[in-house]
């Protein structure tokens, strides 16, 4: 086990607010790279930058500050065992370890650009998300509205 954040989220998220969510997560990456936080690929490689654009946004911690890398596409590529609740279901385990931050930051812009279509949820409480929201707030200038992470979803 380990601390986790997790989301069911739609097969394919429209154009519009996919593409605006990606200018969220360039904005995102690059205030949490700026406030000291390395980020890297998905494996966590030194040397190597976060992956930002087009149909996906793919980032982990850098060396030993990584742990599992964030991964959100506009298309959902994973197998159909992970269909839950009759949407996609996927995760990033990050252990609280720094990169936390911009993994419940991208969260935070999921759930303001997708609303319904995405659902937040997460082994922190309310008061881990509070940084989120207010490094959205400051970046984006909208955030701290955002009401993550969801209730539970309840099994039909």
């Amino acid at each position: 086990m380990g601390y986790t954040h997790s989301w069911y989220r739609v097969a394919a998220f429209p154009v519009d607010p996919w593409a605006a969510f990606v200018e969220d997560a360039k904005a995102i990456v690059s205030e949490v790279s700026r406030r000291g936080i390395a980020l890297a690929d998905e494996y966590g490689d030194e040397g190597t930058a976060p992956v930002v654009g087009g149909i996906i946004v793919r980032f982990n911690g850098m060396g030993p500050a990584a742990h599992e890398s964030f991964r959100m596409e506009r298309f959902f590529c994973g197998p159909p065992s992970r269909v839950r609740h009759d949407l996609f279901f996927d995760w990033c385990k990050t252990q609280r370890k720094p990169y936390d931050l911009a993994v419940t930051a991208l969260l935070v812009a999921a759930k303001r650009r997708f609303g319904s279509l995405i659902v937040v949820q997460s082994d922190g409480g309310e008061t881990e998300w509070v940084p989120a929201r207010a490094l959205c707030r400051s970046i984006l200038g909208a955030g701290a509205d955002v009401a993550v992470p969801d209730p539970p979803l309840k099994v039909s």
